[in-house]
C-alpha cells in the first residue's frame, strides 16, 4: 500500500509562523532588462536592498509586465540606499532599474517548505480576462 502523506499547503498557517529558510542573492545587477528571481519554495518574506549611493531607483514587481509598466504601473520603487521588507507569499520576484542606469541590489527571501507548485499563478490577465488585479 502506497503512503499518501500530506504535504504542507499554501494555507498552512504554521509554515508562516515558524522561522524561514534563507535564500540570498547578493550584489546583483539590474538595468532596464528585467531580472527574474525564482524561489524554490513559497516565500514568507522578502528583503530588498538598493545598494546604490546616488539617486537610482529600483523597480520591484510580481510579474514581468507589472514591473515593465504594461497596462499600468504595477510596481513600486526603492530609492538608493533603502532597504524594504515585504511580507508576501510568492515564488517569483521581478526587478529592474527605473531608468537606464545599472543598479546594484541584493535580495533575501525567507522561505517556507511549501512547494512552489502549490502557489497560484499571479497574472493580470488570462485569455483576456482580469485574473489577479494589481500585479500586471
Amino acid at each position: 500500500m502506497a503512503l499518501n502523506n500530506t504535504r504542507s499547503g499554501f494555507a498552512n498557517i504554521s509554515e508562516f509562523q515558524a522561522s524561514s529558510l534563507p535564500w540570498v542573492a547578493t550584489a546583483s545587477t539590474s538595468n532596464t532588462t528585467v531580472v527574474k528571481y525564482s524561489f524554490p519554495f513559497v516565500t514568507k518574506s522578502i528583503i530588498l536592498h538598493n545598494l546604490e549611493s546616488t539617486s537610482k531607483k529600483l523597480r520591484i514587481g510580481f510579474t514581468e509586465n507589472g514591473v515593465n509598466g504594461v497596462g499600468g504601473n504595477y510596481y513600486f520603487l526603492i530609492d538608493s540606499g533603502d532597504l524594504v521588507t515585504l511580507d508576501v507569499r510568492v515564488t517569483e520576484l521581478y526587478v529592474r532599474a527605473d531608468t537606464s542606469n545599472t543598479i546594484q541590489h541584493s535580495v533575501y527571501a525567507g522561505l517556507t517548505t511549501i512547494s512552489n507548485d502549490m502557489m497560484p499563478i499571479l497574472t493580470g490577465s488570462l485569455n483576456g480576462q482580469a485574473v489577479w488585479n494589481g500585479v500586471g
